[in-house]
């Protein structure tokens, strides 16, 4: 019997093995990446758990990027504390910091990921690197383990396949490509698993469109993804200045847990309505629901192709008074791509609130929501609280479906008005 195809994930671990690898097998791997950001319950402790490992100095602090992103810029002098703790861990350890270029997660992005990579995060939305084929795998508190040991034990997952078909109608956007993914396949229906991105219909979607996309598989059960690559990748990774010209495709005959086909152009737009990150709708089932404020920006979010579709609908017009539409671009580089390409004034004079790239408007620390407001926000979560009162409610929709609802104040299908 000859040996069986592999899936890219199984390709991946191979590679780090130096063997074949096969599925649910535990792995020593050494991550071509830790990452980690300055919340306060996790930074405040890797000082100590380090001396409590025995560590004084990493083989290779090259391989651990830590991020100033939330709390940022600090808004309290105990939150300015915790910076001076992440800065002090850093110098210790010659670790790599990210300050001031933005939501440290994108920046990664931008600057350090590679197709083949095997990367660490206590964050799950950092599942987002799979769109560049870097497999990402969330440990939540056990950061500390690849932080203190530069190793750990990976179980290789078995694969979802995910073929696309088509292509996207007009008024529908990647977001709801995620929210009709979790319809058909379930919250936990790609439970610890890969999901595989690729299909014939796969090239109509862009970089943009895939890393919303892998931001968001943690809420299919799945434990990481990775996508197939093209030139989309080569052209991304060369606009960051990244050299890389190998890639990793699935074998013919590879064998798959679960496979799912995807025609984009059946999607309409879609929302997540509260409480719950799995209570998908068709848009359909709330218009005319009164809103009163839209956040465009997040890991999930924020990127060009988001704000050029707020203006394929505001563009020339203004928002409705009373209506607050909160712009947040994910990086510094991506801000600065905004007031070059003259995005920027012409969201700044629809009468969108532009702000400075942070993950402090993701979690509601910035621009809250009051009580009994309801919101339309491409961020992460639409779980009571997130994004300020508890007696808010919010709904996960798409930029196209935000921007329209800003010329309305209610809930609104963007094909109309596009």
């Amino acid at each position: 019997m000859g040996e069986m195809g592999k899936t890219i994930i199984e390709k991946i671990f191979s590679e780090h093995a130096g063997r074949d690898v096969a599925v649910n097998e535990d792995i020593l791997i050494y991550p071509d990446l830790t990452c980690a950001y300055e919340l306060p319950a996790y930074m405040e402790r890797f000082p100590a758990q380090m001396k409590e490992f025995g560590v004084e100095k990493p083989k290779h602090p090259e391989r651990v990027v830590i991020g100033l992103d939330h709390c940022y810029p600090g808004g309290t002098p105990e939150e300015q504390e915790i910076h001076k703790i992440t800065w002090a861990f850093v110098k210790k350890f010659g670790y790599q910091i990210i300050e001031g270029e933005g939501i440290s997660n994108k920046v990664i992005a931008e600057r350090f990921l590679k197709p083949g990579m095997i990367v660490t995060h206590h964050d799950g939305h950092a599942c987002l690197f799979g769109a560049l084929c870097a497999a990402l795998f969330p440990l939540s508190a056990g950061i500390i383990e690849p932080l203190a040991m530069e190793s750990l034990y990976l179980t290789c997952p078995p694969t979802v396949r995910v073929n696309f078909h088509g292509a996207l109608s007009k008024g529908v956007a990647a977001r709801d490509v995620q929210m009709w993914m979790l319809q058909q396949i379930g919250p936990s229906g790609a439970m610890n698993a890969c999901v595989e991105m690729g299909g014939d219909g796969f090239a109509s979607l862009t970089m943009d469109d895939r890393f919303t996309i892998c931001n968001q598989v943690m809420f299919l059960g799945a434990k990481t993804a990775v996508c197939e690559q093209d030139e989309h990748t080569w052209s991304y990774l060369r606009k960051y200045g990244v050299q890389w010209d190998k890639s990793y495709s699935p074998d013919a005959d590879a064998v798959y847990w679960k496979t799912f086909d995807i025609n984009l152009d059946e999607i309409p737009p879609m929302l997540l309505a509260p409480p719950k990150p799995a209570n998908v709708h068709r848009i359909d089932d709330f218009i005319g629901r009164p809103v009163q404020a839209g956040l465009v920006g997040s890991c999930a979010s924020g990127r060009i192709e988001d704000f050029k579709q707020v203006l394929e609908i505001l563009d020339g017009k203004h928002v409705k008074e009373g209506f607050r539409l909160v712009c947040v671009p994910s990086t510094i580089r991506l801000q600065q791509e905004l007031v070059e390409n003259g995005m920027m004034a012409k969201l700044i004079r629809c009468g969108a609130r532009m702000h400075y790239p942070s993950c402090d408007f993701c979690y509601g620390k910035m621009a809250p929501l009051a009580t009994e407001e309801t919101c339309l926000a491409d961020a992460q979560i639409n779980a009571p609280g997130r994004l300020g009162s508890k007696q808010a409610e919010i709904f996960t929709a798409s930029p196209y479906a935000i921007a329209a609802a800003t010329l309305t104040g209610e809930i609104t299908d963007p094909r109309g008005v596009l």
